[in-house]
């Protein structure tokens, strides 16, 4: 890694800046001018604070995507649970009125509301225990169906996450910033990313300068990456920033 890392500095210092010798034509700002131009920049810095209040958290909307299918596959299950309980109390309180209308004696009406009684009660208790194996089973398949579960939500995450970095006019430079200001007292730094993502990159790289002070700043394409991929390196390590990779690593610490 150092020696390629070598090879390909001297390269990039090798080349010269030629400066453009002719006169610039002077320009006087007046104080409309500079007025202006003060009121465009507060203008857009007040944009740009609307806009990060506005920006939710990624993982919040990942928490709730997984919470809500949770909760609406434990109460399909309820559900059924209760209906078959209701269905089978119909069924009784019909089968004992019905043989109480047999018996055609008051005793028999009796016996039968009595009975009436006892299986109402019976199958109340029964629809009791229906509940609770109901939450016994909910319990039972978050357990046995983790880690299918898990991926399930990462899915989610991913699909989010390529949402909101889309939507970003920052794009990729969302993920590689983080990175960036734990690099700061680096040597060198390398950025990977996707050919067409490259120029977009480049636009920061005075911010980069600023985070990395000490860092000559590379960027290289790297038509293995993704769209939406990243990988940022420096003397001593290489963080790859792919989305896809990012959860794979999250689901295997989560699975033990």
């Amino acid at each position: 890694m150092k020696s390629s890392l070598e090879e390909v500095i001297p390269i990039a210092l090798s080349y010269r800046i030629i400066k453009n010798t002719e006169p610039l034509e002077e320009k006087k700002l007046t104080s409309l001018d500079l007025s202006q131009y003060m009121e465009k920049t507060e203008a857009l810095k007040q944009d740009e604070i609307r806009k990060i209040i506005k920006r939710e958290d990624p993982m919040d909307v990942v928490k709730r995507e997984i919470r809500k299918n949770l909760e609406e596959e434990i109460e399909i299950k309820k559900n059924a649970m209760l209906e078959k309980a209701r269905q089978d109390l119909q069924k009784e309180r019909e089968r004992v009125l019905e043989e109480a209308r047999n018996e055609g004696i008051e005793e028999g009406v009796r016996l039968g509301r009595e009975s009436a009684y006892q299986e109402a009660e019976s199958i109340r208790q029964e629809a009791l225990s229906y509940l609770e194996e109901a939450e016994k089973a909910a319990k039972d398949y978050l357990f046995e169906n983790e880690e299918r579960i898990l991926r399930l939500s990462a899915k989610i995450a991913e699909k989010i996450l390529e949402k909101v970095i889309k939507e970003s006019e920052e794009d990729v430079m969302l993920l590689a910033r983080p990175v960036l200001q734990e690099y700061g007292k680096v040597q060198n730094v390398i950025i990977s990313c996707n050919p067409c993502k490259v120029d977009q990159v480049k636009r920061y790289v005075p911010e980069m300068e600023k985070t990395c002070p000490n860092a000559h700043i590379l960027i290289l394409p790297d038509k293995a990456l993704g769209e939406l991929d990243i990988r940022v390196e420096n003397e001593h390590q290489i963080t790859d920033l792919s989305i896809r990779k990012q959860l794979d690593r999250f689901i295997a610490l989560a699975l033990g």
